[in-house]
This record gives structure tokens, C-alpha cells and sequence, in this order.
């Protein structure tokens, strides 16, 4: 390709620079540390672990972007994935990519990728 005019470079170059800048991931989520208990060991609807989860509710509405307490456990080890289970976890929320499609057969979940678990 050749320019006209170095000022013809420069658009190309911008515009090409804007592009690129935009493609990128640079959101970084929240991550929040929350006790939590397992309500069900797998959801009728997306067949993940469904968890309550437990702390302030400001923080929980900055890591997760929902009011809910009740979330899809994405990424929970099977081994704590049983009813009553008591854990500490470690959450985000789930970049797009990492979302389920799930059935809707009964009330739906907001979803949480679960970073660590540790039994309380």
C-alpha cells in the first residue's frame, strides 16, 4: 500500500491502532471471598451446583453485578458439591465465553466462576 501523503499514514495507522485497542479484554473482574453452602448438588436447569452465598450486600453486588444470593456454581470441585456442604469460596463473575445455556424448566440462577473452595 503506498501513501500519498505522510499525513494519509498517519490516519491509516490510527484507525488500524483503534481497531485493535478496541478487540482487546483489558475489563479485569471483581474477585470476592464469600462463606457460602451448597443448596442443591445439581441445578435442574444447567446441572451445576447451586450456591447461597454470604456477605455484605455490597460487596456481593460489586462481585457478582446481581442482588441474588443464589448462583451457579461454575468450576466447583464435584468433591464439594454435596447439600449442606459449608465452604469459604473464592468468586467472579463469568466473562461471556464462560456463560452456560442453560434449559429453563424452573427458576433460573446468576452464575459465579468459582476461583477456590475450601470446606469451613
Amino acid at each position: 500500500m503506498v501513501f500519498e501523503t505522510p499525513s494519509a499514514m498517519k490516519k491509516y495507522l490510527l484507525l488500524h491502532w483503534l481497531l485493535f485497542a478496541g478487540c482487546r479484554n483489558s475489563d479485569v473482574p471483581a474477585v470476592g471471598t464469600f462463606r457460602a453452602v451448597v443448596w442443591a448438588e445439581k441445578d435442574l436447569n444447567c446441572g451445576t451446583p447451586v450456591l447461597d452465598l454470604d456477605g455484605p450486600a455490597d460487596e456481593l453486588q460489586r462481585v457478582t453485578g446481581t442482588d441474588q444470593v443464589r448462583f451457579n456454581a461454575i468450576a466447583l470441585e464435584p468433591r464439594y458439591a454435596w447439600h449442606g456442604q459449608r465452604l469459604r469460596v473464592r468468586v467472579r463473575k463469568p466473562f461471556p465465553n464462560e456463560r452456560m445455556a442453560c434449559i429453563t424448566l424452573g427458576p433460573g440462577h446468576a452464575e459465579v466462576v468459582v476461583l477456590s473452595a475450601n470446606p469451613e
